[in-house]
C-alpha cells in the first residue's frame, strides 16, 4: 500500500503547506488500514483516484524590485519612441549636411571669383589662337551661292513718333494723334523748360509744317533764343508778327534780343508794344521800365514800373524794375537819383526771389556801379547768378558782371578767364553778341 500512500501524500502536498519534521513524526506513528489484496478492490479503488500532472516549480526565487526594472528596460522600445528617435536622427543629419554643403559652396565660390579672371584669360588666349592658326592653316571657303528668300509685302503703318530725350504727358497723346500741330506745340515747350533744345527744335518745326502758324515760329525764335543764334531767332520772331501782329510772346522775344545787345530803345518799343496787347501780363511792364532806364527816360520806365507792381506785387522782378528807375537822374531836381530807394527795392527783391538769377545779378550790377566798397558782395551774388542761371545767355550775362568784378578788383588773369568764357558763349557769326562785354574783354587784356 506505499503506491498508495503516495498518491495521498502527493494530493495533499497540493493543498497543504509543507509539513514540519515534527508532523511527520506525528503522522507516521498513526495506525494505517489494512486494505484487501483483491484485485477488483484495487481497480474500484484506483478508478476513483484522480492523478494530476506534475507541476513545475521554479528553482529560484523571484527577484527584487531593482532587478525587476532592469529587466523592463532591455525589452526594447515601443513603435512612439522609434519613431521620434528615427526623425530626430534624420533632422541632425539634414543639418549636417546642410553646413557641409555651405562649406563646400563658399570654398568653390572663392575659389571662383580668385580663379575668374585667370580662366577668362586664359580662354581668351586660346580662342585667339585658335582663330589665328583656323586663318592661317584653314584653306579658303568657297561662297554660298545667295538664295533668294520669299518674304511677304509688309502692311503700311504710321510712322513712328522719335521719342524725345526727356519723357513729357504728350509723348503717349502723340502716339495716339500723331498730326496734332498743338501737342508738338505743347511738347515742344515743355522740352524748352527741360533744356532739351534740338528736341525743342524739331517739334516746333513739326508743328510748323503742320500748319501751326505764328505760334510755331513764336517757339522756333525761343529756342534760337536760349543757343545764342539770334539771327535766326529774329527771323523766326519776325515771321511770328508777320502772320499774327497780336502776338504779344513774340514782341516780347524780340525786345530780349535787342536788350541783351545794348539797343534799348528798340527793345523798349518792343516791350511797349507786348504790353499794349497784353496789359495784364507784369513781365512786359517791367522790361519795358528797365530798358527805359538804361536811356534815363524818366518817364516812362516810373510808369511802367508802377504798372508792373500793380499788377504782380510779390514778384522780384517787379521790384528789380523800380530799382533801375529810381537810379533814373530827375532832371527836375538837380539830376539827383534815389541810390538808397534802388539799394532798398534790390533787397526787397532778394526776399521775394533769393534763387532768381535776375535778381541776384541786378544785385552784383548795382553794387559794381553805386557801391564799389561791397565788390566783396557783388563777386559772391554774381557767382549766385551764375549757378541759377537757366540758359546760355544767362550764364554768359553773370560770367560778365563777375569779370567787371574782377576788373575793379584788378585780378585780371581772372577777369580774362571768365571774360573768355562769356565771350565763347556769346559768339555769334564771329561776333560777341552781349552789349559792352567785348570792351571789358579788352580792359582786361590791357
Amino acid at each position: 500500500m506505499e503506491f498508495l500512500d503516495d498518491l495521498r501524500q502527493q494530493r495533499e502536498s497540493k493543498t497543504q503547506p509543507k509539513a514540519q519534521p515534527e508532523a511527520q513524526s506525528l503522522t507516521s506513528a498513526r495506525p494505517t488500514p489494512k486494505l484487501s489484496q483483491d484485485p477488483e478492490v484495487w481497480d474500484q479503488l484506483l478508478a476513483s483516484v484522480t492523478v494530476d500532472e506534475p507541476i513545475e516549480v521554479p528553482t529560484s526565487a523571484p527577484e527584487s524590485n531593482g532587478k525587476g526594472r532592469v529587466r523592463a528596460r532591455k525589452q526594447g522600445l515601443t513603435v512612439a519612441q522609434k519613431i521620434i528617435l528615427g526623425t530626430l536622427i534624420i533632422a541632425v543629419l539634414a543639418i549636417w549636411a546642410g553646413v557641409i554643403l555651405f562649406i563646400t559652396g563658399t570654398f568653390r565660390t572663392k575659389n571662383i571669383d580668385l580663379n575668374a579672371e585667370v580662366d577668362a584669360a586664359s580662354e581668351a588666349e586660346g580662342l585667339i589662337r585658335a582663330d589665328v592658326e583656323e586663318a592661317t592653316i584653314a584653306p579658303p571657303v568657297a561662297s554660298r551661292p545667295e538664295v533668294a528668300v520669299a518674304t511677304e509685302t509688309p502692311l503700311p503703318t504710321d510712322a513712328p513718333i522719335p521719342v524725345g530725350p526727356i519723357a513729357t504727358i504728350y509723348d503717349e497723346q502723340l502716339r495716339r494723334d500723331p498730326d496734332n500741330a498743338g501737342l508738338y506745340l505743347q511738347r515742344g515747350h515743355a522740352y524748352l523748360e527741360g533744356k532739351a533744345y534740338e528736341a525743342a527744335l524739331g517739334d516746333f518745326q513739326r508743328a510748323e509744317q503742320l500748319g501751326a502758324g505764328a505760334t510755331a515760329y513764336e517757339g522756333l525764335g525761343r529756342v534760337y533764343y536760349v543757343l545764342f543764334q539770334w539771327r535766326d531767332a529774329e527771323t523766326a520772331f519776325n515771321e511770328a508778327t508777320a502772320l499774327d501782329s497780336d502776338l504779344a510772346d513774340a514782341h516780347f522775344g524780340l525786345g530780349q534780343i535787342a536788350y541783351y545787345r545794348g539797343d534799348y530803345r528798340k527793345a523798349a518799343k518792343a516791350f511797349d508794344t507786348a504790353a499794349e496787347i497784353d496789359p495784364q501780363r507784369a513781365e512786359y511792364e517791367a522790361w519795358l521800365a528797365i530798358a527805359a532806364a538804361h536811356f534815363n527816360d524818366r518817364p516812362e520806365a516810373l510808369g511802367a514800373a508802377s504798372r508792373a507792381v500793380s499788377l504782380l506785387a510779390d514778384s522780384s522782378l517787379v521790384y528789380v524794375a523800380k530799382s533801375w528807375a529810381a537810379r533814373v537822374p530827375d532832371r527836375e531836381a538837380s539830376n539827383a537819383r534815389d541810390l538808397d530807394g534802388a539799394q532798398g527795392d534790390l533787397l526787397h527783391a532778394m526776399d521775394l526771389g533769393p534763387n532768381d538769377f535776375l535778381t541776384l545779378n541786378a544785385v552784383a550790377e548795382f553794387y559794381v556801379a553805386e557801391r564799389p566798397e561791397r565788390l566783396a558782395e557783388a563777386e559772391q551774388l554774381a557767382a549766385y547768378a551764375l549757378n541759377w542761371a537757366r540758359n546760355d545767355v544767362e550764364r554768359a550775362v553773370a560770367m560778365q558782371t563777375l569779370g567787371r568784378v574782377y576788373l575793379l578788383q584788378e585780378r585780371k588773369a581772372d577777369a580774362q578767364h571768365i571774360l573768355g568764357q562769356a565771350a565763347a558763349l556769346a559768339s555769334v557769326d564771329g561776333e560777341i553778341a552781349l552789349a559792352g562785354l567785348e570792351e571789358d574783354l579788352a580792359r582786361a587784356h590791357e
